[in-house]
């Protein structure tokens, strides 16, 4: 009897003493590691501290020892070329885990609020695309369920429904329910940078991993030290409560989605867990950073998309700030200083005439004082009949689209028109008579101003020859704005706005493109790329 219950406690403690790799969601088969120049990563922890873990990467072995008192490790690898198939052998003195169908290529990060979580199967392509999914098996997805934290996690919640982690693209992870996965913004932009990279025997695996969370503002997007760059953050209860007196659309984006958003599946995934009931409030500062961020900073990628800033519409001025701040933030975090980042000027939004909208699009364009950051305009998009609200525009064709541009002519250096065209100069009239014309002239010798025409939003250039379709508003020494008569010289690369009828003594000072919150029409280039807001004073 003695012998026997000598052998149960050696059997229980060989089994305690047995290690287990763990590894996190974002490290699984079918992944997508970040190619060279970059060294890729992965990381895990061991159950027994203190234990040496092996990675085979084909034939090649890396070895670390686990920390001696949690046991996480971090392998980093060789710099690898564009591959696919690769295989990663996981090893301890227990344990062997095998990760099968791994690529090395580019990796990216889908992240914002509700137009970025705003899924195909609402967009406007959603029957061509999810089909046609399946050809891309070399685009790999991720996609990371809504978590909050006071502190920086270590790992993320699945939010497909099957609780995969990285898959290859096809119908079953395209397609799924609205709100529920996958990102249209990302999937569309990932799919555009795929075909437009892999091409004349070119090879270069895309993944992307979507993170996002509807109604949600910048703060609680970045670290407490990226915060820190600009000054207090406004608490989360005043905000809430700022928001209430907001346009009914804005707090529909920001309330009444939220609560949508909650009941639904990956939700109900969510309220599994334990600690649910102790996640703060997602406004509360850098609380999705710690939960949907942080986990897979020792991912090495090559860049970030971002579509958000209506939950900041309030506040463009503290925005201006944040938004450059935030993406110095997680660049700092990923340790990688030459992030790309891309990121989706708001589309056009009838909001009953508050001139908040124009102001929060300044704001995002401050951004673009750092060096590689491109923005893909959504302005002329507005989808006021969209069933989600014209808050969430429909069109994510052409935003993941421009998007993919960005990456296009700066990560792979093609040579395409990514931007829309850009003013050089203006001048202004000279004297007070009652018509009086402002010139916008275009730098000639660069290719984004080359095709310089006026369209309304759907491609109609007719449509906007009436004044009241004009693209250009002029304001005027008497405090009025005025909707111009414009005329376009692409050979010249001109374009005019004119005012008649001005009461006498009244001079032109300003002049306005997109410095609305709806815009109608717009000055494009050839490659179909509008302008972007300007709002330029004389004096």
């Amino acid at each position: 009897m003695m012998r026997s219950c000598l052998l149960v406690a050696l059997c229980a403690l060989f089994s305690v003493a047995q290690a287990d790799i763990i590894l996190p969601k974002a490290i699984s088969s079918n992944m997508v590691l970040q190619r060279a120049p970059q060294s890729a990563s992965i990381w895990g922890r061991t159950t027994r501290a203190g234990d040496i873990v092996t990675a085979m990467l084909d034939n090649v072995r890396y070895r670390v020892f686990s920390n001696s008192t949690d046991g996480s490790w971090i392998i980093n690898f060789d710099p690898q070329p564009a591959s696919i198939k690769r295989t990663i052998k996981l090893g301890d003195a227990d344990e062997q885990v095998i990760l099968s169908n791994i690529a090395f290529g580019d990796v990216y990060i889908c992240s914002g609020q509700s137009n970025m979580e705003f899924t195909v199967v609402g967009s406007f392509d959603n029957e061509t695309a999810i089909p046609d999914s399946a050809n891309y098996p070399n685009l790999r997805l991720f996609s990371i369920a809504e978590w909050s934290s006071l502190t920086p996690v270590n790992d993320t919640i699945n939010r497909f429904s099957d609780n995969s982690s990285w898959v290859v693209s096809g119908p079953e992870y395209v397609g799924g329910p609205q709100w529920d996965f996958f990102s249209a913004t990302c999937y569309y932009f990932a799919r555009e940078l795929y075909k437009a990279v892999n091409i004349k025997g070119s090879s270069v695996p895309i993944g992307v991993m979507e993170t996002c969370w509807g109604g949600t503002r910048i703060e609680a997007w970045t670290t407490q030290e990226g915060l820190d760059k600009c000054g207090p953050v406004e608490p989360a209860e005043e905000f809430m409560r700022s928001m209430a007196h907001m346009p009914e659309a804005i707090a529909t984006d920001t309330l009444s989605a939220h609560t949508r958003l909650i009941t639904n599946r990956r939700h109900a995934r969510r309220s599994a867990m334990s600690t649910v009931d102790k996640n703060p409030d997602p406004q509360t500062p850098s609380v999705l950073y710690n939960g949907m961020i942080a986990p897979i900073t020792n991912m090495k990628v090559r860049g970030a998309i971002w579509y958000q800033g209506e939950a900041n519409v309030g506040n463009a001025t503290n925005y201006a700030c944040r938004f450059p701040a935030m993406i110095n933030d997680w660049r700092e975090q990923f340790n990688n200083y030459n992030m790309w980042f891309g990121f989706v000027l708001l589309a056009a939004y009838r909001e009953g005439g508050n001139p908040a909208w124009p102001l929060i699009r300044d704001a995002q364009t401050a951004a673009l004082s750092l060096p590689l950051v491109h923005v893909g305009s959504a302005q002329d998009l507005g989808d006021e009949l969209s069933p989600e609200g014209g808050i969430h525009p429909r069109n994510k064709t052409l935003v993941g689209y421009r998007l993919s541009l960005g990456a296009r002519a700066t990560v792979y250096q093609q040579p395409i028109i990514s931007t829309g065209p850009s003013v050089a100069d203006i001048i202004w009239p000279v004297d007070s008579s009652s018509t009086q014309s402002v010139i916008l002239r275009f730098a000639s010798g660069s290719s984004v101003n080359q095709g310089l025409a006026m369209k309304d939003t759907s491609g109609c250039s007719d449509c906007c020859r009436n004044i009241n379709g004009s693209a250009l508003t002029v304001g005027t020494s008497d405090g009025e704005w005025r909707r111009a008569h414009v005329t376009v010289s692409p050979v010249d690369y001109l374009v005019v706005a004119t005012v008649n009828d001005l009461p006498a003594g009244v001079n032109v000072v300003s002049v306005q493109h997109g410095y609305e919150d709806y815009q109608e029409c717009a000055i494009y280039n050839s490659a179909n790329l509008p302008l972007l807001p300007l709002n330029v004073t004389r004096f």
